[in-house]
């Protein structure tokens, strides 16, 4: 599951070439019926922000300037972009090569659509592919739609998830200067600062000239970026990573990350040594 190589490494999931060629068994996690624990600051901030988005698209056809609603839609698309074309193909799994002022462009993208760093993203998503509905799958699909949706952003993390989390090679990524400087790690970065000040000022601009009622309108940006994509990935009716052809672009959740209370400036911050990062998408213990 290492994808630390020069060249592309196409779809990573349980049985692929790369992992019986290094050796790796795949791994089979039988779900459990563990009793899930809530994490209630997260439910307050979630159904905050859905409530937000409500009011936001409200605004959207009432109130919001045209040009407003047009700049949402292209953030929308440019978020987009962001997951797909940056974190899911070109990071998670190294699908083509790019240069550096495409890199650039795409983790400016990715950092527009409110759903965490491309590291963390990339991790979830490696885990995701190698241990899919499992216990070690971040978002377990057998857990149920709501669960796969959002609900596992409500609870704490499986221990499963944190054990195969560690196991997952990422030098790739954190070797990429770009991706140092998207991530928050305030605890081990001397330029911690700089880093949040690019996240921020990427996510400032489109609120500048509109006013207050064009910053709320801007909400409905972020949620659809998460919740149409989380909603697609249940269209995949029970095909498995494995059941895909290699190089096959299966859009298996590949938008369905989350806007995190991170965003909103609470939550814990940067990676624990040791693999598996203190990443806010789980609640720590």
């Amino acid at each position: 599951m290492a994808p630390n190589v020069s060249i592309p490494t196409g779809v990573l999931h349980e049985n692929d070439d790369e992992v019986r060629a290094n050796f790796i068994p795949p791994e089979v996690v039988k779900p459990s019926d563990r009793k899930l624990e809530l994490v209630w600051r997260n439910i307050v901030l979630f159904t905050y922000l859905h409530a937000v988005a409500v009011y936001g698209l409200y605004l959207m056809f009432t109130s919001a300037k045209l040009v407003t609603s047009i700049y949402g839609i292209l953030l929308y698309q440019m978020g987009g972009l962001g997951i797909t074309a940056g974190a899911h193909r070109l990071w998670a799994h190294r699908s083509y090569k790019a240069k550096w002022p495409l890199k650039l462009i795409l983790t400016a993208f990715n950092t527009l659509a409110f759903e965490n760093s491309v590291i963390e993203w990339a991790r979830d998503h490696r885990v995701h592919h190698k241990f899919s509905e499992t216990d070690a799958d971040p978002h377990n699909a057998k857990r149920g739609f709501f669960f796969s949706h959002v609900g596992w952003l409500l609870c704490r993390k499986h221990p499963d998830v944190k054990a195969k989390g560690k196991a997952i090679d990422l030098s790739d990524l954190e070797q990429d200067p770009i991706l140092a400087f998207q991530i928050h790690q305030p605890r081990r970065k001397p330029d911690s600062l700089r880093a949040r000040l690019g996240r921020r000022l990427a996510q400032l601009p489109p609120y500048l000239p509109l006013g207050l009622q064009d910053l709320r309108a801007g909400q409905v940006q972020r949620q659809l970026l998460g919740s149409l994509h989380r909603l697609l990935r249940q269209g995949r009716m029970g095909v498995r990573p494995q059941n895909c052809v290699r190089g096959h672009d299966q859009e298996e959740g590949e938008e369905d990350r989350r806007r995190h209370p991170r965003d909103l400036g609470v939550g814990r911050q940067g990676p624990a040594p040791g693999g598996l990062r203190g990443c806010p998408n789980y609640p720590q213990d």
